[in-house]
């Protein structure tokens, strides 16, 4: 991106024609919408769909997503690809300073459930590492999470305050609220020296950190369900990206290296390719599902519903 970030450049990208005339809440969530519906979130040069363009890294041969900033713009912007959280959260949070906002980076920890059964057990989780970035956004003294990187349902459509008061329910239907916790560990897990984890009130344990959970439900009746977890104390620099994106892109054991997973947003729903099925969301209900059976099938969809093309291979 340089030393100047191309706002024209992002605003079309994003199909937004009106900059801003001031740093406001209002077009935060405006410039959040058109960015969430124009670029999706995809993981192609990761898990091998789409070969490695050489202008999107620096060495093709042991690179898969670069975190360099002018990499990110050309990728997502200017060859209108998408990317995964460090690429989609790094160009947002260039284009929010750019455009006067104050802007803070972190990482959050995604929660997975564990079975178990007995019912009266509290519900425990598997923890992610500190793999995911987020964005923490602060407009007139209020501090807001921004998060237009995460691969699936449980993604805030809007700038969602830091107090456990405020609810933000998406058109399609999905409710969003943020709580604090503190975390308990769980030992009763052979399979990890680690164990699993427990959510807790906070106050039960001082010696143990409060921390924000994203809550999430699908519909308004439905129960709350958490997303990820994060420290709005801990800010993250440049550097302590890196290893996280080393082991996203390259490691066997990244959740995204096994099969392709491709979101892009709808103003109610989302579509979305994972491995090979096509699945469209709106308001709530899956209108669409289908199998691709051939690589030619899963490159129409990539083009015709996500918006998606592999690169040239000379690109520079």
């Amino acid at each position: 991106m340089g030393s100047t970030f191309d706002r024209g450049a992002y605003l079309e990208r994003i199909k937004l024609s009106v900059a801003p005339t001031d740093a406001s809440l209002a077009f935060l969530d405006t410039l959040l919408q058109h960015h969430r519906q124009s670029i999706p979130f995809e993981n192609l040069a990761v898990c091998g769909a789409f070969p490695v363009s050489p202008a999107h890294v620096e060495d093709v041969s042991v690179e898969r997503v670069s975190l360099d900033a002018d990499k990110i713009f050309q990728k997502l912007v200017v060859d209108n690809r998408g990317g995964y959280c460090f690429e989609q959260n790094a160009l947002l949070a260039a284009a929010l300073r750019a455009f006067g906002y104050t802007v803070d980076t972190l990482s959050a920890r995604a929660l997975f459930p564990i079975a178990s059964t007995d019912p009266a057990a509290p519900p425990a989780f598997e923890f992610t590492g500190l793999i995911h970035m987020i964005l923490l956004v602060t407009v007139h003294n209020v501090v807001y999470l921004v998060d237009v990187g995460f691969g699936g349902r449980g993604q805030p459509p809007a700038a969602l305050a830091l107090n456990e008061s405020s609810l933000v329910q998406a058109k399609g239907g999905e409710v969003y609220q943020m709580k604090q916790v503190q975390i308990v560990r769980e030992l009763n897990r052979p399979n990890t020296y680690t164990g699993g984890f427990q959510l807790s009130e906070p106050g039960k344990d001082l010696s143990t950190p409060t921390l924000w959970a994203l809550y999430y439900k699908p519909k308004l009746d439905d129960e709350f369900r958490v997303s990820y977890v994060f420290s709005s104390t801990d800010s993250m620099a440049h550097a302590d990206y890196l290893p996280s994106n080393w082991f996203c892109s390259t490691s066997p054991k990244s959740p995204l290296a096994p099969h392709v997973v491709c979101v892009l947003r709808t103003e109610r729903g989302l579509k979305c390719v994972h491995d090979m099925t096509f699945k469209h969301l709106e308001c709530g209900e899956w209108i669409e599902s289908t199998t691709l059976e051939s690589k030619e099938a899963l490159l129409d969809v990539l083009k015709s519903h996500i918006g998606l093309v592999p690169p040239a291979h000379d690109s520079v």
